[in-house]
């Protein structure tokens, strides 16, 4: 079993490599709070499975979905939708 230290030296060796990082603030990502796909955005960063479906379109011709989230390893439920 690896040390503390060892795990740390590891983790720090590989921050280079990672994408999403979970120890730091990403400074190139910009968050507006009246974005609408802000809910995906979580789904998505949490490994999540998510699917989205029509659900029509609005006064102005443009369509409408509807995004639905389950729990890790829920795939099939979701594609049952």
């Amino acid at each position: 079993m690896k040390s503390l230290a060892e795990l740390q030296a590891l983790r720090d060796q590989m921050k280079d490599q990672m994408g999403i990082r979970h120890d730091a603030k990403d400074s190139t990502y910009k968050c507006d709070s009246d974005d609408p796909y802000a809910a995906s955005y979580l789904a998505s960063s949490a490994h999540l499975p998510e699917i989205s479906v029509p659900a029509g379109r609005d006064s102005q011709n443009m369509p409408i979905g509807l995004s639905f989230a389950g729990a890790q390893d829920s795939e099939r439920i979701l594609l049952g939708l």
